[in-house]
């Protein structure tokens, strides 16, 4: 596959026209001149891809900068802003449909609310239950449940049946809404 022929690029918001991200995800400055403090005079830079790092949760980030505003972005959220719109991030997060972390091309995005995507990452992980807020306890060889209200885990109780832990888990959560 020719990679040029499908690759589109936009201007990224507050750093266009020297910045520019692809719906593949790769990040380009462009030809640009601009002041150097160094040698106090405007210099000539040829455009180029930018090198990506890492953060410490294994997503691909990268740093831009123009005049005084610097910026440091993981490349999957610059990759859905640029092509498909700012979101609440609040409510909701950017998920990488493969699971695949270091695959930002717009076509492996998709916006989930945290609760979807807290599921959806437990069961790519083989999490022990399949009941959100469950888990098996293997001190106590026991299904232990328990809820999250106001970033604050609530502990609700072990229990022999996976189920029950289950249902446990929907009461405090019917008693939150």
């Amino acid at each position: 596959m020719n990679i040029e022929a499908t690759e589109v690029w936009k201007d990224i918001a507050g750093f266009g026209p020297v910045y520019q991200v692809s719906n593949l995800g790769r990040v380009r400055s462009l030809d640009h001149w601009f002041y150097s403090k160094l040698i106090g005079k405007d210099v000539f830079r040829r455009g180029r891809i930018i090198a990506q790092t890492f953060t410490t949760f294994g997503y691909k980030q990268i740093t831009i900068k123009k005049g005084q505003n610097k910026k440091t972005i993981a490349v999957h959220k610059l990759v859905y802003e640029t092509f498909v719109g700012r979101y609440d991030s609040v409510r909701f997060q950017i998920d990488h449909i493969d699971n695949d972390k270091l695959n930002n091309s717009l076509d492996n995005l998709q916006i989930l609310t945290c609760r979807e995507n807290s599921a959806k990452r437990s069961k790519a992980l083989k999490k022990t239950s399949a009941y959100t807020g469950v888990s098996w306890c293997r001190y106590k060889q026991k299904w232990m449940s328990q809820i999250k209200i106001n970033s604050k885990s609530k502990y609700l109780g072990r229990y022999d049946i996976e189920e029950d832990a289950a249902r446990a888990y929907q009461a405090a959560r019917a008693k939150v809404a």
